[in-house]
């Protein structure tokens, strides 16, 4: 369990704001989120990748677990006494990952009762320590994790493969399974024949969900494009409303607020419907709201419902598309009022997560944060192969840790402008934005989230403009950009105690005129380092005089805006006749002096590496 950089998700600069992180070079298969909204883990076949949402320019967490098999369902515990738990799938296995273990052991628990491939994983809505997963082979498997090597029960669908498995929110006893286009309603108390079987739709049904606060009522979809309300209650068989689209579905769920119902197309439409289910009969009506861009997986980021007597809760949508895009946005109130929500109201629905700590299992924990319960594994050991057949552990060895660039994942990050400001808004933003304006500066180490940055470059110093490679840290507060951060230079040879007062000074001098306005520093301070101007660019005017007053010193804006090496001090040559000749370089003179030309002629090309930075004294050796 890691330290928390925010107190409380009230305090996120995050949740009202656009979202969006680009992770095409890793395909991901299934997504899920933390109980207190904070983080989110995306799953693919190298691994789980661990995104705080509250700091999302820095790198997520890799947790390496590579197989062959797509993840077909990653689900994050929704209690809050258990938020360190993920269990996520991998063919016929279920792998529970404790986050507050170190990555290398991560995997507390697989568990193994199916032999074909587990198709969904869902968590009780009671128990912390129960789960159930269906898979290809059309079996059921109920699993409490104290006890991990076996089933604790199993039920049957038969002939028909189970593609969805759900615990019933209002009774602890029951769980629905789909198998082809049938529903069934299990009773762990009454064996195991299913309570009800229903004949729901003409094809497979994709998505089955409980309704949040009656007992009795689901929904499923399907290929066949219908959304069925059943009431499995009632003797009839007879769904209690349809809704038909235009399209075949995949996914179906209740929203945790109003009466709304989100729907996820199969094909047809990249985009997410939500319609409103309190229409009676069989209706083909429009959809309250539409959210274009992802179809592939969809949650809820949520922020407040501490009280109990009023509903103050706002919500965030947070989807995955085909594109390899996570993409989180506000929700608008209206949409809310347009499906039955109503605020300062008690709350409608039970809250598993209410409770649930503010924290991030981003960042690495220690050694001594680790639960003390032994890892469980069946008695095979060895549980996958890799690509050349030899078998791997279910853990990564180690050295094996994927480091991500934090460059390249910063440049994935775009986050929606919360004022009429085009620049950068925080920390993250503006490494990101400086990085891509500035190639010759060097970051040599980035951690968005202890806010802390070295960045290498080469900058004019002194009254001569010398020519020095300079190396700053800068240490951010946590009120940045409000407040100022703290600089430290590097002390080296090329440094005196001189200049390095003089950079200290314009850095801090500098940083105070952006700092007033409210707005990120720390470009305008590298930028005076490498000679430029901090506010605006220098117009033609400047760059003429500047060229023409070449005379004493070299001009400040115009030494390291390219990375040119630093000229040398003195050197010898041979030239072509068998004369050799030497220079020394003179900072104080501004002309380059070669001999007469004749038996000695020299080719100034021979001189390129001094430029315009040095010049130089010549005569025979």
């Amino acid at each position: 369990m890691t330290a928390s950089m925010t107190s409380s998700i009230s305090d996120t600069t995050t949740f009202g704001r656009d979202l969006t992180i680009d992770l095409r070079d890793e395909p991901v298969g299934s997504m899920s989120i933390s109980p207190s909204g904070r983080d989110v883990v995306l799953a693919s076949r190298k691994g789980l990748y661990i995104i705080d949402l509250d700091n999302p320019y820095d790198p997520p967490r890799f947790l390496r677990h590579h197989t062959t098999w797509e993840v077909a369902d990653v689900q994050w515990s929704p209690h809050a006494s258990r938020p360190e738990y993920v269990v996520s799938t991998s063919n016929q296995k279920a792998c529970v990952w404790n986050l507050s273990r170190p990555s290398s052991r991560a995997i507390e628990h697989v568990l193994h009762g199916h032999t074909r491939a587990i198709t969904d994983i869902n968590w009780s809505a009671f128990h912390p320590e129960m789960l159930a997963t269906c898979a290809v082979d059309s079996f059921i498997n109920c699993w409490d994790l104290r006890i991990p090597r076996v089933p604790v029960q199993q039920f049957s669908g038969r002939r028909a493969a189970g593609t969805q498995v759900k615990w019933n929110r209002a009774n602890v006893h029951v769980l629905a399974s789909s198998h082809d286009n049938i529903l069934h309603i299990w009773d762990d108390r009454k064996g195991a024949q299913p309570v009800k079987s229903i004949i729901a739709h003409d094809a497979r049904i994709y998505g089955i969900d409980w309704n949040r606060t009656r007992e009795t009522g689901i929904v499923t979809c399907s290929s066949d494009k219908c959304i069925k309300f059943w009431d499995y209650g009632q003797k009839e068989d007879g769904p209690e409303r349809i809704i038909r689209t235009e399209f075949p579905l995949l996914r179906a769920r209740h929203v945790p607020f109003g009466w709304g119902v989100m729907v996820m197309p199969q094909r047809g439409s990249r985009d997410l419907y939500m319609w409103d289910r309190r229409a009676s009969g069989d209706i083909t009506g429009d959809p309250v709201a539409k959210f274009s861009g992802h179809n592939d997986g969809f949650l809820w980021r949520i922020r407040g419902g501490e009280q109990v007597d009023r509903d103050t809760r706002e919500f965030q949508l947070v989807s995955w598309g085909k594109d390899q895009m996570l993409r989180i946005r506000p929700l608008d109130k209206s949409i809310l009022a347009a499906i039955g929500h109503k605020e300062n109201e008690p709350p409608r629905f039970r809250n598993t997560r209410l409770g649930a700590v503010y924290q991030s299992f981003k960042i690495e924990p220690p050694d001594e944060q680790v639960r003390t319960t032994p890892v469980v594994l069946p008695k095979r050991g060895r549980l996958f192969k890799n690509n050349t057949g030899a078998s791997v552990s279910m853990t990564k060895s180690r050295g094996q840790t994927q480091e991500v660039s934090p460059l390249l994942w910063m440049r994935g990050v775009r986050m929606g402008k919360a004022e009429d400001w085009e620049g950068p808004e925080n920390f993250g933003e503006e490494i990101s934005w400086f990085e891509m304006r500035f190639p010759q500066v060097k970051f040599e180490k980035i951690n968005v989230a202890g806010r802390t940055c070295r960045i290498v470059l080469q900058g004019p110093v002194g009254v001569c403009s010398k020519v020095v490679c300079l190396r700053l840290n800068v240490q951010v507060p946590p009120e940045y950009p409000k407040a100022m951060p703290r600089f430290e230079i590097e002390p080296s040879d090329e440094l005196t105690k001189e200049m390095h007062i003089e950079l200290i000074n314009k850095l801090y001098k500098t940083a105070a005129g952006s700092i007033e306005q409210g707005r990120p520093c720390i470009e305008a301070c590298v930028k005076s380092l490498l000679g430029e101007k901090a506010d605006a660019i220098e117009s033609e005017e400047e760059e003429s005089s500047s060229d023409e007053s070449a005379g004493d010193v070299l001009p400040e804006a115009k030494v390291v805006v390219q990375s040119f090496p630093l000229p040398k001090k003195c050197a010898a040559i041979f030239c072509g006749n068998g004369t050799s000749y030497k220079y020394k370089a003179n900072f104080r003179k501004t002309s380059l002096f070669f001999p007469e030309k004749g038996d000695g002629d020299i080719d100034r090309s021979s001189y390129e590496t001094v430029g315009a930075y040095a010049t130089a004294t010549i005569g025979e050796f």
